[in-house]
């Protein structure tokens, strides 16, 4: 599309039970089309969907980014809590892309971590799988830098 296709075009809908919108169309005229919805949040909304919302309200979801199914990939809610991939999604900090190359990196990894991690309270590792020895932890398949408890709960790293 030519620049003659640049466009921002605002709806009122006063008096109509559409929605206000504001459209802003871009030279690949791919419009993402801000609308004010009945309860007072503004969604923005490109050809696949709801890309992003802002609620005017202090209870309940106040902010979030969805995924282009509509699922939320980042929500932050009234108590300070922010959800990060609440569904399924993986998290990369520090890197562009899972990392499948470092021995136990593996593309369904919920959350990777490049570089140095300060950690300031408690870490509760659960769920480690149990191992007795470093020869049982290799026979079962444990990748190397995995952490994994003996029978007594003594934690051990796989070599």
């Amino acid at each position: 599309m030519a620049n003659s296709d640049k466009n921002i075009s605002i709806v009122p809908n006063t008096s109509t039970t559409n929605t206000p919108q504001i459209v802003f169309t871009g030279q690949n005229n791919s419009p993402i089309t801000l609308k004010i919805l009945d309860d007072g949040s503004l969604s923005f909304e490109g050809s696949n969907g709801q890309l992003f919302t802002i609620s005017n309200s202090f209870a309940g979801t106040l902010f979030n980014v969805n995924d282009i199914s509509g699922i939320p990939s980042f929500d932050v809610e009234d108590t300070g809590r922010v959800r990060v991939a609440p569904f399924n999604g993986n998290v990369i900090i520090g890197a562009s892309a899972v990392d499948t190359t470092t021995a136990g990196g593996s593309s369904t990894d919920t959350l990777q971590v490049t570089g140095n991690t300060f950690i300031n309270g408690t870490l509760v590792l659960a769920g480690l799988p149990e191992h007795d020895t470093e020869a049982a932890a290799t026979t079962a398949g444990l990748a190397a830098g995995s952490v994994y408890q003996t029978s007594t709960g003594e934690l051990r790293i796989k070599l």
